[in-house]
């Protein structure tokens, strides 16, 4: 079998393989993630991708998921066989700060880095969770 090629994938080829909409692009999505379950490709998931995802699944004006829903969903996407990430364990550490609390997409993601940097905020849940305060 030859080598898999990698491509990237825009956010609302991520958002439609996840809610199914619009169907005929939630198809097209499908197929291409299945290429990927088969190693005919590697599909990389930029982390501004990422953000995006994580944004407009949670915004009224996108998908509406509730936080743990849209952790749970897009964690197993993540994982999927074909998928490659950017510090995948950050990201999914930072999908389940996100989820248990009411900091944005970037703070999580800052905090999930915390076992190997310090972080510094002026922000009181993210030094609650652990973050250095800036004197």
């Amino acid at each position: 079998m030859a080598a898999a090629r990698t491509c990237l994938v825009d956010a609302n080829v991520v958002l439609s393989f996840l809610d199914g909409r619009p169907e005929g692009q939630a198809r097209a999505a499908e197929a291409l993630f299945a290429k990927a379950a088969r190693g005919e490709l590697e599909i990389w998931v930029h982390p501004a991708v990422m953000a995006e995802v994580v944004y407009v699944a949670t915004s009224r004006y996108g998908l509406a998921l509730d936080r743990k829903h849209m952790a749970d969903v897009v964690a197993r996407f993540l994982v999927m066989d074909g998928i490659v990430a950017d510090g995948r364990e950050a990201v999914l550490q930072a999908l389940a700060i996100y989820a248990a609390s009411s900091l944005d997409w970037v703070d999580a993601l800052l905090l999930a880095h915390l076992d190997q940097r310090q972080v510094f905020t002026f922000d009181a849940e993210m030094i609650a969770r652990g973050a250095s305060q800036l004197a």
